[in-house]
């Protein structure tokens, strides 16, 4: 696999032409709950013995009561739009995916691509509902083991996209096995963009000033409102900017990865199961390459790297019509035209 420098390279590269729909998505996802935790980096002041953003302490200064309608209406709108993200985020994920996935592939792209998905509402939510549920679980064992897990899932959305025959909880599994021994690669390209997260935060320094400041008349004047929603603005923009850079070198790592992966495991050996996209590890095949579980079944003592598997079938002769197979099987339609699930598209 490549280093971080070389996915930077390649995403700078793939977006030379494309930053104002890259960015403009990003900043629509922004508000779809797309994660910029990596290079979020939020200066925090004290209130009343809390830390908190520079800007929650403002809104709660006296001296800007007179915004407060201002904040209701933002709030209200907030609010409108979290509902929207309840129910059409987890889609969002998985078009936002994609349009990253066409970019590092040097595809054209629009930004109404990010909405490719909304055809799967559904796969979206369970997506999003499961990776919460599993991340809260694995912090409930600690803090690393919820930050390592993270790691693990991360390239779910993408495999979501290039094997839509695998339910969301297969594709979280798929995504454990793609990154076994390849977390730490991934933590080194986030990492890579510390720099730059450091600049995108850094009017946040100035925003903390201005909490901090004991003058009434200072904060309470229209000059300071102005400068602080410009810089929060600011702060914004850049972090979406910097999310375009970083999502755009992360699909092309996924490219790499599942490559990498497939690459690895194509011949680990025969009637194995390992490595399987498309089974992901929900069971195995006898000796004989029958399905125990109906799903994906490689043919008899089939190895990976074979180019012509075979249909599966159950333990009568017949042909199971779940199973499907590339070169030349059949299943209840007919003939197969699923393909390789290695297969780098």
């Amino acid at each position: 696999m490549r280093t971080s420098g070389e996915y930077r390279r390649i995403a700078r590269e793939r977006l030379s032409d494309k930053w104002g729909k890259a960015i403009i998505a990003a900043m629509i996802m922004s508000f779809l709950g797309v994660s910029m935790a990596f290079v979020n980096g939020n200066v925090t002041v004290n209130y009343e013995d809390t830390s908190v953003s520079p800007l929650t302490k403002l809104i709660n200064h006296p001296a800007w009561a007179k915004y407060a309608g201002f904040f209701a209406a933002v709030s209200v709108l907030i609010t409108i739009i979290s509902v929207i993200n309840f129910v059409i985020g987890g889609a969002a994920d998985l078009g936002y995916a994609r349009f990253n996935m066409r970019i590092a592939e040097g595809d054209d792209v629009e930004t109404v691509d990010i909405f490719s998905q909304m055809k799967r509402l559904i796969d979206g939510f369970v997506y999003r509902l499961l990776m919460v549920i599993y991340l809260i679980l694995w912090t409930l064992c600690f803090i690393i083991p919820g930050i390592v897990k993270t790691f693990s899932y991360a390239l779910t959305p993408y495999i979501m996209n290039d094997y839509p025959q695998l339910s969301p909880n297969q594709a979280i599994t798929m995504s454990r096995k793609v990154m076994d021994g390849r977390k730490a690669k991934l933590f080194g390209l986030y990492l890579s963009f510390i720099g730059w997260a450091i600049l995108a935060n850094s009017p946040n320094i100035i925003l903390a000033f201005i909490a901090n400041s004991d003058s009434y008349d200072f904060i309470a004047s229209p000059l300071t409102f102005i400068t602080v929603m410009v810089l929060t603005a600011t702060v914004w923009a850049a972090n979406c900017m910097l999310n375009t850079y970083a999502k755009a070198a992360e699909a092309a790592f996924y490219k790499d990865a599942i490559e990498d992966y497939a690459r690895l495991n194509a011949d680990y050996g025969n009637n194995a199961n390992f490595g399987n996209a498309y089974s992901a590890g929900y069971g195995q095949n006898d000796s004989q390459g029958i399905s125990q579980n109906g799903y994906f079944n490689y043919g008899t003592g089939s190895n990976f790297a074979n180019p012509d598997l075979h249909s599966g079938t159950d333990a009568e002769g017949n042909v199971n019509t779940e199973n499907y197979s590339y070169g030349g099987g059949s299943g209840s339609e007919g003939s197969s035209s699923v393909e390789n699930p290695f297969e780098i598209r």
